[in-house]
């Protein structure tokens, strides 16, 4: 939250194999991420439905495919899809004008085997006038 209005939520939907930054707003209050796949807008192009929210992956960690898992829609898993599992919350603070998370992931195979572990620091810093 950024003067009480919503900047942008941390989550982890099964259906999307990857933790994202949903929905993403400006300090105005106007929303850069696009609805599609979660909650399509009227008049919105409905493609790349694994382009959901904001997030960062790799295309291929040990032969599996992280960044184009879930290209078939939500919660259709690729054939060599690799998923992105959200741990745990490591530390969360806020105050005036900025605030930090800091995640725990773990990139797996189908099988569940770790490829990887993550460890996330978000900051979120806000300047300026949102007028």
């Amino acid at each position: 939250m950024i003067d009480g209005k919503l900047f942008t939520s941390y989550c982890w939907p099964d259906n999307v194999f990857k933790p994202i930054l949903y929905p993403v707003f400006t300090s105005a209050g106007t929303e850069i991420t696009r609805g599609f796949p979660i909650k399509p807008k009227t008049g919105e192009r409905a493609d790349h439905p694994h382009h959901t929210g904001m997030w960062l992956t790799y295309s291929n960690v040990d032969g599996y495919d992280f960044w184009g898992n879930g290209s078939k829609g939500l919660g259709k898993q690729n054939d060599n899809g690799g998923i992105i599992k959200h741990i745990k919350v490591g530390e969360l603070s806020g105050g005036i004008g900025e605030g930090y998370i800091v995640t725990v992931e773990s990139w797996t195979d189908k099988s569940g085997k770790e490829l990887l572990a993550e460890r996330t620091e978000y900051h979120f810093i806000a300047k300026g006038s949102t007028d």
